[in-house]
């Protein structure tokens, strides 16, 4: 199933297989969201169903950036589901209602697993949690937790992807081994200094069913999203 991104899928041998669960670590930064966003394209360019869940950002900004990725409007296969309001759930009712907010969507830890299992006749299809950090603030860390052991077995079962978002640092140590344990890739952004010079990488230190997919990636942010070679270096 492809990433959206061309250059990747072809340093995975095509794509990311059917059934797996990404994990993708991440200090905060911009290109961890461009592969959301592209994600999300590449599935619906293939007909697939795709269901967005967003805790991080406002549904405008994806929509609006989603577009940038697509030839067409995204129809009905995108399942958008607007989260964004649990980061204000504490503030007064007067105050939310000022800012236009009625309530606080539904509950991503409970959601996901509901909808998977109640469709007739999913087909091909894709899930994307931005982010589990903030699932983890809004719902608590066991039922998140929770969510993830019974997603990557549906997903796994029923044939489809599914990628989440940690943000690195937010968490102890145990919980970023538990959330890397329970994903069947993971794929890590970070910044290497050398000299005077910054370079943007991907390390990917495991997915399930790529031979030998562990490496190290260099990656561009372009206008039109993501850019990584086709070709694999040594270093």
């Amino acid at each position: 199933m492809t990433t959206g991104i061309q250059g990747l899928d072809a340093q995975l041998g095509g794509g990311i297989p059917s059934g797996t669960t990404v994990l993708l670590l991440a200090d905060p930064s911009n290109a961890p969201y461009m592969f959301d966003e592209q994600f999300a394209a590449g599935g619906l360019d293939k007909g697939e169903r795709v269901y967005f869940y967003s805790l991080e950002r406002p549904k405008e900004e994806i929509l609006r950036n989603l577009k940038l990725y697509l030839a067409k409007e995204p129809g009905p296969n995108l399942q958008f589901f607007d989260c964004y309001s649990v980061k204000m759930k504490t503030l007064p009712q007067a105050a939310m209602k000022k800012l236009g907010i009625t309530n606080h969507a539904v509950n991503v830890t409970e959601d996901v697993i509901d909808r998977l299992v109640g469709e007739k006749n999913p087909g091909a299809f894709r899930v994307i949690i931005e982010s589990v950090s903030e699932a983890v603030h809004a719902y608590g860390l066991e039922p998140t937790l929770d969510m993830l052991r019974q997603l990557t077995g549906i997903v796994t079962k029923m044939g489809g992807t599914c990628a989440f978002l940690l943000v690195k640092g937010l968490h102890d140590h145990a919980v970023e081994t538990a959330v890397r344990h329970l994903a069947d890739g993971v794929i890590e952004f970070g910044v290497d200094r050398q000299g005077f010079g910054l370079y943007s990488y991907i390390s990917i230190s495991k997915m399930r069913g790529v031979p030998d997919a562990t490496r190290l990636l260099l990656y561009k942010e372009t206008e039109k999203g993501l850019w990584l070679e086709s070709t694999r270096r040594v270093f």
